[in-house]
């Protein structure tokens, strides 16, 4: 049997703030169960995202003092 996108999609998208430390998005990305989280500054906008790979490419710091803000792809300003 063949599924449609919309069995497997997630509607509403998952966020953290710029200042979130790696830590926190980490958890976030498990309990939410996404690959990936939208980051959003004080005033809601997009910045940049946060992916799996972003994280694994902080494996050995300290994911309390490393923020979103240091490992995000950045959203370029239009």
């Amino acid at each position: 049997m063949r599924q449609k996108i919309r069995d497997v999609m997630r509607r509403g998208v998952v966020t953290c703030r710029v200042d979130a430390t790696v830590e926190q998005v980490a958890r976030t990305m498990l309990d939410d169960d996404v690959s990936a989280v939208a980051v959003i500054d004080e005033r809601l906008d997009l910045c940049g995202v946060v992916t799996r790979t972003d994280l694994i490419r902080c494996y050995g710091q300290d994911l309390a003092s490393v923020t979103a803000e240091d490992i995000m792809t950045f959203q370029a300003k239009s």
